[in-house]
């Protein structure tokens, strides 16, 4: 009867390796991550490795080490039989099934081979990028070259070896010439000579290598090649731009002028299969500005059988794109397209590459017109865009030209802002005139944003100076626009009006009018150095007092910062709050602290996402994978006794991906142990990561979390309330595991004197899951699944 009730075959049964072995090895710490997969691979059960070595698929690694985990997964498959392949391959709802299947083949089966390639181009989760140097390394560890021998080998494997060396030197940045190209079109010609059903995959790399031989007329005849043939999904998206605004032909990425806007804008015209419409194709060459791009388009069109010069109207969804490509044609023109541009500057319309580009070339001609602080603004906001050696060197030169070096020596510059902070402030206090406002520019940005340079994970704010800085440079004119909206952003004088300095850690405090509860708010990786959601929380709990906290360690809130944060509670919230008028909020980074300050007082937890494990975290932060390994307090919560989770009531919300339901998987096998327990966990089929909450709110994130906060409230009951459904004891085990390997699902529990119990979540304000796949029921009966909601 039980086993009628559980949910579809991509779910792991009772019995499995999830169920059987809930104790899975520990994630790698402080050790290499090659000999770490060989050793699970050797002294570990093969089903509990396997299970480990699985969420690493979409973990950060470097080629070497992609290469050795797929030797580790190969070894324990073959000491497995197939269903208990089959049932690991459940684990994490089922995503890799597949993927263990194929570690059947032989190691050296080129089906394999190919398998484990295409895994590596086509990126292993949401989130992740693509891993061509895997790919290579793994051709590398068999010995075999298919480039140089294409004859020897499948004609898929060659494509996938040309596809892997195309998207390496993509991923670098890195010009392909000579015999590289040349070979490599043979290749691609082989293949598709001996396989025809590869002809369009291949022609989509004939397009590329064109664009690295700088070959505009046999790009432009491949393009229009593959477009009749409704072939456009072969072509690299990214190199279509280049084609289009000619990028291609241009190493200098300060030297393009890209047609690159935000990813919800660019895809709106980006879409070459639509090309192949005349009206389409007539839309885009009017939507545009410069006399290039347009010459290439038309040269498209007559390819394709179209009229080049038949008259249309500019798209009027693509206004973004005409605003960027007219901006370039202004700056082609000796003109300064900033100010007209501003409007979509300020909505983020513009990518990062797009926003190098149009302030090093204001720089450039303000440089050339002897405008020297102008040009200093205009790299300042570049640097802000994206930063590489030769922007950083256009600075030195600038700064040099201006005579620094007889007030101050030139630091490094670079992404690490210490020693720079230390220049800027000399420069600030002993130059005069433009050095000096130049000065004052840097660090007001500095200690109002955090870093110079998109990207640091080391951060700075010093909000209150800022904006001393800002007020001093609003009486010249350079820095009118730039002072403007420093001053007059709500956000950084909630910021000034609510910030503390202690005790325990600096914080952010707003009291609200006859509350009676506070909301505990932490930071995110992103926003470790400030404070999120204040325009989304303040005002709009009005039972709530709110408490904003960071984390500029960025440490995740461990050790000495742990320490802070509960000394904090300790002198300023338990003396006016019982533990169960407190919630701790927040997700990811800002999830693992809120879940460990209420572990740690018996607060209540409002999480998405959270990271349980921060050894597991360390396996998708290459960067921060040092600061979280050198931790030494606080960084696994399921080390947490169950009875601090017994008095913890619990609202979790989780996606779908992989790290976050391997963090959820933690915590379950806590939570199962628990006699007492009062808990809402939902699951959603959402693979993003970041921004769980803002998705599944109901138009309005704090007026979820109060509703949220309620239903806490209730499930507080001494008794399971009506409605809820009893798990018989046999069942019990069965159902956290059916839980556990759900792919979307809203539940509430009830936990007394260990006894189960649960009913549906529907009254938490949030939507419902794409999709609910149901539990257990009841002694095991037959009844249907969850409906969905």
């Amino acid at each position: 009867m039980l086993a009628a009730t559980l949910p579809g075959p991509d779910l792991a049964t009772p019995g499995s390796v999830c169920d059987a072995d809930p104790a899975l090895p520990a994630f790698a710490h402080r050790e290499a991550y090659a000999d770490y997969f060989a050793r699970l691979a050797q002294h570990h059960p093969p089903a509990a490795a396997l299970r480990r070595l699985l969420s690493h698929v979409d973990a950060v690694l470097v080629a070497t080490e992609r290469v050795a985990l797929w030797q580790a997964m190969r070894h324990t498959t073959r000491a497995l039989g197939d269903a208990e392949c089959r049932a690991v391959a459940g684990c994490l709802d089922g995503r890799y099934a597949n993927l263990v299947a194929a570690l059947a083949l032989p190691w050296r089966s080129p089906t394999l081979v190919a398998r484990l390639m295409s895994e590596a181009l086509l990126a292993s989760g949401p989130g992740t990028s693509a891993q061509p140097a895997a790919a290579l390394a793994l051709l590398e560890s068999h010995g075999w070259r298919p480039l140089a021998q294409p004859l020897d080998h499948a004609p898929g494997l060659v494509l996938l070896a040309a596809m892997a060396e195309l998207s390496q030197a993509a991923k670098s940045g890195t010009r392909l010439g000579g015999p590289m190209l040349e070979g490599l079109q043979t290749a691609l010609v082989t293949a598709s000579t001996r396989d025809p059903a590869l002809c369009a995959p291949a022609m989509g790399c004939l397009f590329d290598l064109a664009l690295h031989a700088r070959d505009e007329p046999t790009a432009t005849a491949v393009l229009a090649e593959l477009l009749m043939h409704g072939q456009a999904g072969a072509l690299p998206l990214p190199r279509v731009r280049d084609w289009l605004d000619g990028s291609f032909a241009i190493d200098v990425p300060m030297h393009r002028q890209p047609l690159a806007l935000a990813p919800r804008w660019q895809a709106r015209w980006l879409q070459p299969a639509a090309w192949a419409q005349s009206s389409t194709l007539a839309a885009l060459i009017a939507s545009l500005r410069r006399d290039a791009p347009r010459e290439r388009l038309r040269q498209l069109a007559g390819q394709l059988g179209h009229d080049p010069r038949a008259p249309a109207a500019p798209r009027p969804d693509w206004q973004p794109l005409t605003a960027l490509d007219a901006a370039y044609a202004c700056q082609d023109l000796g003109g300064d397209p900033l100010p007209q541009l501003e409007p979509v500057l300020c909505r983020d319309y513009i990518a990062a590459e797009a926003r190098l580009a149009l302030h090093w070339h204001a720089a450039e001609r303000h440089r050339q017109q002897g405008r020297l602080e102008h040009a200093a603004c205009e790299l300042l906001g570049a640097r802000r865009a994206r930063a590489d050696d030769a922007l950083r060197g256009s600075l030195v030169q600038l700064l040099q030209a201006l005579g620094v070096e007889a007030i101050a020596a030139l630091p490094h510059f670079s992404s690490d802002w210490r020693d720079e902070e230390r220049f800027w402030q000399q420069l600030l206090l002993q130059a005069e005139g433009p050095l000096q406002r130049i000065a004052a520019v840097h660090l007001a940005t500095l200690w109002g944003e955090g870093s110079l340079e998109p990207g640091a994970s080391l951060k700075t704010q010093r909000l209150a100076e800022a904006q001393e800085l800002w007020a001093w440079l609003a009486s010249h004119d350079l820095y009118t626009e730039a002072v403007r909206t420093a001053l007059h952003d709500p956000q950084r004088q909630a910021l000034l009006e609510g910030r503390c300095e202690g005790p325990g850690c600096d914080h952010l405090w707003f009291e609200t009018a006859g509350a009676t509860r506070l909301m505990v708010v932490f930071s995110c990786a992103v926003s470790h150095h400030e404070h999120p959601e204040i325009d989304a929380f303040r005002g709009r709990l009005p039972d709530h007092h709110l408490l904003f906290v960071r984390n500029p360690d960025f440490n995740w809130y461990c050790d000495e910062a742990f320490d802070a944060l509960c000394h904090l509670v300790r002198e300023k919230v338990l003396p006016r709050f019982d533990p169960a008028q407190v919630s701790c909020h927040y997700g990811s980074m800002g999830g693992h602290g809120a879940l460990k300050l209420a572990l740690a007082f018996g607060f209540r937890a409002l999480v998405f996402n959270p990271q349980t494990d921060l050894d597991l975290w360390a396996t998708r932060r290459p960067a921060q994978r040092p600061q979280l390994w050198a931790l030494r307090r606080h960084a696994r919560l399921d080390a947490w006794p169950a009875a601090a989770f017994e008095r913890m009531p619990l609202y979790l919300a989780c996606g779908s991906n992989s790290a976050d339901r391997e963090a959820l998987s933690a915590l379950i096998a806590t939570l199962r142990q628990c006699r007492q327990l009062s808990a809402v966990i939902e699951k959603y089929s959402d693979p993003r990561h970041a921004g769980l909450m803002v998705r599944i709110s109901n138009g309005s994130i704090a007026r979820t979390l109060a509703t949220i906060d309620a239903r806490l409230d209730t499930l507080l009951a001494p008794a399971p309330l009506a409605g809820m459904q009893a798990v018989a004891a046999g069942d019990v085990a069965a159902w956290w595991q059916a839980l556990d390997n759900a792919q979307a699902m809203k539940v509430e529990i009830q936990v007394r004197d260990g006894r189960l119990w649960w009913q549906p979540s529907t009254r938490c304000g949030t939507v419902a899951p794409a999709a609910i796949r149901g539990l257990p029921q009841n002694g095991g009966s037959d009844r249907p699944p969850l409906e969905t909601r």
